[in-house]
């Protein structure tokens, strides 16, 4: 399906490049003023949390933070996840709590919040969600493809259902998907700064998440055989591995040692069939049925060579990987896992397009199969969208903004605020003391004697999600609610 190319003279080529250039420039633009009008990039849940969290610890230059207890009843009496919001690990021994995620997006967060906790991490995903689009653009050029197709890129990114899900969040993935691509845009390039920054951006990559080391393999496929760009790609990597091994072995005592823990033990063959299913079946959601053409890929000879087998090797290593992953099939928006390797797969499905078109030598008939292709990919996106809630995951985070608001205005300074879902939040972005209730077995009768004997006042904080007869039954008594808004409810243990 090759579209019609656009004839120009030499002499207009560098104002054609220059328009190419401003077109680009005003489409990530815009695109960026959406996800700032629709994302809510706050502390919400497990996950966004969690990279809160960790940002203002980096910003301490700490790798640690201190539970607030109640007094009388420190951690080492307790169980260990009572004082311990969403997003840590507790270590009882020397009294602290540790963040768990892994240090890319947090690191970039602590930088933004030069600008405040709540422009700067959003211009850090509103920057990442235009630089996506512009890297898949690049991608598609590098390699010789012509504009239209690579407009064609950016439109199947662009209106991914799974793409605009995590650009309206505070989540790694999206940001993973760009300094991989990046990685591997630079290592296609020649000299020894760009190998120096393939390997900055490669350390980057896996500071946002530690599975992007798979990108070693097709990296070392793009860069060849061992040469001075080998020496500037190490020299690179550097300040990634020497930070996030610091990191860890200040955080849990090995530098090889991750707050994931043992990743092997969700690790299973048994869990094949089932991600591969997940694959197909959301796959032609997230990227159009267009992704089927990659596999038409290598009968492009005009352009697959080291460069595209890298990246098919990218795609390959990183579904590979999650295919054998727990969690990859339990629900759709795990497809984000493969969201890293997405531009890579694009570009093997418009490689592959091109081969197809190569035997229609029409050119009316090649121009109309490109628009029949491009209206594929746009119209059914609108309906997706709605029907995933893409607007609901991106106001989303006011949900957890607006219980921190109302556990402000309701709970005094002194009180004990019982949570779960909201623990994290509530860590971040208040001072009070915070207990998960889910964790507490049979320590509820102590936690109460003791909040009373030291006059602090006890409170719940739930979203209308939660399981709230599990709830009673961890934490049984005279509750009262005093305050609700939107998903929120405060409840007051009375005598």
């Amino acid at each position: 399906m090759r579209p019609p190319s656009i004839r120009a003279n030499s002499a207009a080529r560098p104002r054609l490049r220059l328009t190419e250039l401003a077109l680009l420039g005003l489409v990530l633009a815009g695109f960026g003023i959406f996800v700032a009008r629709h994302a809510t990039i706050a502390p919400a849940g497990a996950d966004a949390s969690g990279y809160f969290n960790l940002a203002r610890t980096l910003l301490h230059a700490q790798s640690h933070a201190l539970p607030r207890t109640i007094e009388g009843l420190p951690m080492a009496t307790l169980p260990p996840f009572v004082y311990c919001p969403l997003g840590f690990v507790p270590d009882t021994v020397a009294g602290h709590i540790t963040p768990t995620y892994p240090p890319g997006l947090s690191l970039l967060f602590a930088i933004a919040s030069l600008c405040g906790w709540s422009a700067g991490p959003l211009l850090v995903m509103a920057l990442h969600a235009g630089a996506g689009l512009a890297i898949a653009y690049a991608l598609v050029r590098q390699t010789g493809l012509s504009t239209p197709w690579a407009w064609l890129g950016v439109l199947v990114l662009g209106s991914s259902p799974l793409y605009l899900a995590y650009a309206v969040q505070a989540m790694s993935d999206l940001p993973a998907l760009v300094w991989c691509s990046l990685a591997l845009w630079l290592a296609s390039r020649d000299g020894r700064r760009s190998a120096a920054a393939c390997g900055l951006a490669f350390g980057m990559a896996v500071l946002l998440r530690p599975t992007n080391a798979l990108l070693a393999a097709p990296l070392a496929l793009v860069l060849g055989r061992p040469s001075g760009r080998w020496i500037w790609f190490a020299a690179g990597t550097l300040p990634a591995a020497l930070g996030f091994g610091a990191l860890n072995y200040f955080s849990f005592g090995s530098v090889l040692t991750t707050g994931y823990g043992n990743i092997g033990e969700y690790l299973s063959r048994q869990w094949l069939s089932a991600s591969l299913g997940h694959y197909l079946r959301w796959l032609p959601v997230a990227l159009s049925p267009l992704f089927l053409c990659a596999l038409a890929a290598p009968f492009n000879t005009r352009r697959f060579g080291r460069t595209l087998a890298a990246h098919a090797l990218w795609v390959l290593l990183i579904a590979g990987f999650y295919s054998f992953y727990y969690f990859t099939h339990r629900e759709w928006w795990y497809l984000r896992f493969l969201l890293p390797a997405f531009p890579s797969l694009i570009l093997l499905a418009l490689a592959g397009g091109e081969a197809i078109a190569a035997h229609i030598t029409h050119r009316a008939v090649r121009a109309s199969l490109w628009l029949a292709t491009a209206l594929l990919v746009l119209v059914p996106a609108p309906r997706y969208w709605s029907e995933l809630d893409i607007a609901g995951i991106g106001a989303a985070g006011g949900n957890f903004t607006e219980l921190c608001a109302t556990v402000a205005a309701t709970v005094p300074p002194n009180g004990v605020v019982l949570c779960l879902e909201g623990s994290g939040a509530l860590y971040f972005s208040t001072h009070y003391c915070i207990v998960r209730w889910d964790t507490m077995d049979d320590a509820w009768p102590r936690l109460r004697d003791g909040a009373r004997l030291a006059n602090r006042p006890i409170f719940a904080a739930l979203l209308s999600f939660e399981d709230k007869d599990r709830f009673q039954r961890l934490a049984p008594g005279n509750w009262q609610p005093v305050a609700h808004r939107g998903l929120t409810t405060i409840w007051q243990l009375t005598p």
